[in-house]
This record gives structure tokens, C-alpha cells and sequence, in this order.
């Protein structure tokens, strides 16, 4: 498995706006993460960047000024979901263990998480350092809590 340093030419710890301008994509307003913790997203609708041999918007995720993850939304992805899946596996050099998911996650806190979204028909890659790694593991395990308190309630 191949801990991700970064994706499509952008490392973890480059300064966020030209991380942007490498991608191609412009950060006009970044506003705080969902899952806070001093992150901060931009996204541009306008600008869509090849990746896994896919159009896709791309998410950035900075702390302070620097680059600390990357989402990319691939927009009507369901049929092409099992392709996606081996896309990414591939790419990062990933078990197929699991023929479900994508999720993985080291020890010292990078991520890689891909989940198919139903409702708004979209598939979003997460690939993460180390700082947001962390930060975003705690979000996904602590909004599954949340659903799962939910469920359990009579």
C-alpha cells in the first residue's frame, strides 16, 4: 500500500493557492471544514480536473495556508462505481479485500476514503495527509455514532 503524499501533481504541506493553480481550479472564498478543527475547503464548480480517467470536482482542503487533503466529487458515478473502485485501488496500490469500500488509513494518519453517495448521485474520493487524516477519521467515526444513536432510539 502506498501512503499518499499528495494527488495529481499537489503535495500535502504545498501553499493551498498554488496547489489551485496547479490544478486549475480557483479558490475564490474557502470557507471552515464540516468537520472544523481549523480546516478550510474551497471548491470550484466552474473547473473540473482528470483524475482516474474521470471528470471531477475538486475539493481543497487547507490548514493555515498549506494543503492538507484533497476530495474529488465524481458527479452520476453509479454505474461506474466498480470501475472507480479498482481506479482508485490501483492507483494507491490497495488491497481489494474488500469489494464494498475503499478505506484506508495509517498509523501515522493519512487516508484514503471512497464513498458512493445515493441521494445526491455522486461518488467522492478522500485522500488525506497526515493532520487532516486524523481529523477526518474522527468526523466519519463520529457521524456513524450519530446515525447509529439514531437507529437505536425507540
Amino acid at each position: 500500500m502506498t501512503k499518499p503524499k499528495g494527488a495529481l501533481g499537489v503535495n500535502w504541506g504545498d501553499d493551498a493557492a498554488i496547489a489551485a493553480a496547479k490544478l486549475g481550479i480557483v479558490c475564490q472564498q474557502w470557507a471552515s471544514w464540516e468537520g472544523g478543527q481549523g480546516f478550510e475547503t474551497c471548491i470550484d464548480f466552474d473547473h473540473l480536473v482528470h483524475a482516474l480517467e474521470m471528470e471531477a470536482i475538486a475539493r481543497l482542503i487547507r490548514h493555515g495556508s498549506k494543503l492538507e487533503g484533497l476530495q474529488l466529487i465524481f458527479q452520476n458515478c453509479a454505474e461506474r462505481w466498480d470501475q472507480l473502485c479498482d481506479s482508485v485501488r490501483r492507483e494507491f496500490d490497495l488491497s481489494a479485500d474488500s469489494e464494498t469500500d475503499v478505506y484506508v488509513t495509517w498509523g501515522s494518519g493519512e487516508a484514503i476514503h471512497l464513498i458512493h453517495d445515493e441521494s445526491f448521485r455522486v461518488c467522492t474520493l478522500t485522500i488525506a495527509g497526515a493532520r487532516f487524516g486524523l481529523a477526518y477519521a474522527g468526523y466519519v467515526l463520529g457521524r456513524g455514532f450519530g446515525t447509529l444513536a439514531t437507529k437505536l432510539r425507540p
